[in-house]
């Protein structure tokens, strides 16, 4: 940590160091092999080395810059906040194909930051400098809300645009998918299909998207004159381990046969009690009427199409959306946080069958 007494070492003072302008030691700062070459690329860096530059220590001075100047300088970087998952699951792999295509056709680099608990996240100094326009957060829960307020408070980034995807935080724009109309879709269909008793297997811990999902499925019911309390029936399970949620679901439906059809958190939580039912001697639809959520994962038939009855979300496009809603906030065209919302739909295939 520097002390008061240490003067902080700015580009300016490199640039006197090594005879060249100040804007010669930016571009040599930032890589940029076309504006200067090799050598005095080297020879910049590693006089900024020694005299113990910290980028960091200047984001003061740049901001009182910025705030003089009548239009914010752009820098054409976003931050791109993800979770450890982001290049494993086809559910985050959706969202990020829509991100970099427009990304890609607007001349925008992103720099990725991944965690895995809010608490410890520790950003690197380009946040401080004012280096990048705004962020983009891919998660849902707690994390969105405690990755929004650090940027605020703890990294300076004042009024710069922040879009979440999936889930809404307070002073910042989102692009949600419809969760109310999907979780409504799924059990009027299974409703009206003859089914009395669902089960609903929900992740536990505040996730408002679920939350949203719930408030579609109890209108399913009240709009069907049948009270939610007496109809569908929830167990818990971790979103991470859909094998002690597909075990704690099989449990339940021994318990109460009444019980003839399960919506599942997603399509992994559903695939896996498909295997369950079907290895406990049940079959699918004729025992047990199956739908799933977000319409990333494939349950193979004979013929490789896919059986899973399903809720699809827009995940590419909600990606594209919110690179859309991102560049407006910069381009000044909106100036307030708002959310969009895209639609969910129905995929009818054959997990789900009558029950008369």
């Amino acid at each position: 940590m520097y002390s008061d007494r240490r003067p902080v070492v700015t580009q300016k003072d490199i640039a006197k160091r090594c005879g060249v302008s100040v804007i010669t030691v930016s571009y040599a700062l930032r890589g940029n092999t076309r504006k200067v070459s090799v050598e005095k690329m080297r020879l910049i860096v590693d006089t900024a080395r020694a005299m113990g530059y910290d980028p960091a220590q200047t984001y003061a001075a740049r901001s009182l810059r910025y705030s003089k100047a009548p239009e914010r300088v752009a820098s054409h970087i976003v931050a791109l906040f993800t979770s450890p998952s982001m290049l494993r699951d086809e559910y985050d792999i959706a969202q990020l194909r829509g991100i970099f295509e427009v990304l890609n056709q607007h001349n925008y680099a992103a720099i990725t930051h991944t965690y895995e608990r809010p608490a410890q996240i520790e950003l690197p100094a380009v946040f401080r400098r004012g280096d990048v326009d705004g962020a983009l957060i891919c998660s849902t829960g707690q994390v969105p809300a405690i990755v929004a307020r650090d940027l605020r408070e703890k990294y300076h980034f004042g009024e710069r645009p922040i879009v979440t995807l999936l889930d809404t935080v307070p002073n910042c724009s989102a692009v949600i998918a419809d969760d109310v109309a999907g979780g409504y879709a799924a059990i009027a269909h299974l409703l009206d299909l003859g089914h009395r008793h669902i089960l609903h297997s929900i992740p536990d811990g505040l996730i408002p998207m679920y939350d949203r999902r719930l408030q579609g499925m109890r209108q399913a019911c009240h709009d069907r004159d049948l009270n939610p309390v007496q109809h569908l029936h929830f167990v818990p399970c971790n979103s991470g381990d859909p094998r002690a949620g597909c075990a704690a679901m099989l449990d339940l439906l021994r318990r109460q046969p009444q019980i003839t059809a399960v919506f599942a958190a997603n399509d992994r939580a559903a695939i896996c009690l498909y295997q369950g039912l079907r290895e406990a001697g049940f079959t699918v639809p004729q025992d047990y009427s199956l739908v799933g959520y977000d319409d990333v994962e494939t349950l193979p038939g004979a013929s490789g199409e896919n059986l899973l009855t399903t809720v699809r979300v827009p995940l590419r496009d909600i990606g594209v959306a919110a690179v859309e809603l991102f560049l407006k906030h910069c381009s000044a065209e909106i100036e307030q946080n708002k959310t969009e919302i895209l639609p969910c739909e129905l995929m009818l295939r054959k997990t789900t069958g009558p029950n008369w």
